[in-house]
């Protein structure tokens, strides 16, 4: 074989090398951008990150990576930890992390997925439709009612939605509840403290 023949044939061959290591880098890369692993990325995949998803109040903690004699590498499995104590959290909304957990906070309570502060005590109860305090029996309403007609007016501020008048003149009055059979949304709405589905039991 002559000297200009051998040297078209090592030519040629190491175009088509460089071809080949070039089509291997960018097929390499496209399967990286799509979350594919390429056969000899298999070390890559064994990153120690958590195997299953880490909740609103975790992180999740990589476990530690190593070299085998043999030069492979092996990764412990990652552990989900909770995040700081306080970290605010997205459900329930207005909510805070407590070991691990999306809570409301300490002086707050859920309602519709939602943390508010707390009612009033020995005076409100919240509704659990509309998320609002009201007030529970025996204590002070707004009644309009004209003098001396001494009849109920509706009033939102009351559990029962019923303020009786206080007196003759009808510029006071004070919260009702209703009797067995009355429509409720909380047990303060009843006078026997139970409302059971939506109605007042006897």
């Amino acid at each position: 074989m002559d000297a200009r023949r051998f040297d078209a044939i090592a030519k040629a061959l190491i175009s088509e090398t460089s071809r080949r290591r070039t089509l291997g880098g960018l097929l390499g890369g496209a399967l990286a951008a799509l979350g594919l692993a390429a056969p000899d990325s298999a070390d890559a995949a064994k990153s120690g990150t958590c195997k299953k998803e880490c909740g609103l109040c975790e992180f999740c903690q990589k476990g530690k990576c190593k070299r085998t004699k043999s030069g492979t590498k092996r990764c412990k499995k990652g552990k989900c930890k909770a995040v700081e104590n306080g970290t605010p959290c997205a459900f329930p909304a207005n909510g805070g992390c407590t070991n691990g957990q999306c809570v409301c906070q300490d002086g707050t309570e859920e309602c519709n997925g939602v943390c508010f502060p707390l009612c009033a005590p020995n005076a409100q109860a919240r509704n659990p439709n509309t998320c609002v305090c009201c007030f529970v029996n025996n204590l002070p309403c707004t009644n309009t009612t004209p003098e001396g007609a001494r009849a109920p007016q509706a009033n939102a501020s009351c559990c029962s939605n019923v303020c009786l008048p206080a007196g003759a003149s009808g510029t006071g009055g004070f919260c009702s509840q209703g009797g067995a059979g009355s429509p409720c949304n909380v047990d303060a709405n009843c006078a026997s403290d139970d409302c059971d589905n939506g109605i007042c039991d006897s």
